[in-house]
C-alpha cells in the first residue's frame, strides 16, 4: 500500500468498490476514514442492502477512488443512482486490479 495515500483522503466523494469472484461492484460513497497506520487500515460506512457490501463481506476487502472536484453526474451516476443487481457498473470505465 502507498502510505502517501493516507494523506490523500479527507471529506470528499469516494467510489468504494469490491469483487466477488469475476464480478465487480462500486457505489458513490462520502464516509471513508483511516483507522490505524500500523497496519495501514481504512473503514468506510456501506448500506447493509448495498451489493457492494455483500462483496466486501465475501472478499474481506475493498478498493477506495478518490473523486477529483469536477467530477461530471455523468460519470457518477451510475455509481450513485443505479443498481449493481441490475447493470454492469464497470462496463464503461477503465480500472486496474491490484493486490491487497
Amino acid at each position: 500500500m502507498d502510505i502517501n495515500a493516507f494523506f490523500k483522503v479527507t471529506y470528499g466523494l469516494y467510489i468504494v468498490s469490491s469483487r466477488d469472484g469475476d464480478n465487480f461492484n462500486g457505489h458513490v460513497n462520502n464516509t471513508v476514514f483511516q483507522i490505524s497506520a500500523e497496519p495501514p487500515k481504512f473503514a468506510v460506512a456501506s448500506h447493509k442492502d448495498n451489493l457492494t457490501t455483500d462483496y466486501i463481506k465475501r472478499s474481506g476487502s475493498f478498493s477506495v477512488s478518490i473523486m477529483k472536484e469536477d467530477v461530471t453526474m455523468e460519470f457518477l451516476g451510475p455509481w450513485g443512482f443505479k443498481s449493481g443487481k441490475e447493470i454492469n457498473k464497470f462496463s464503461e470505465c477503465n480500472y486496474k486490479l491490484g493486490k491487497s
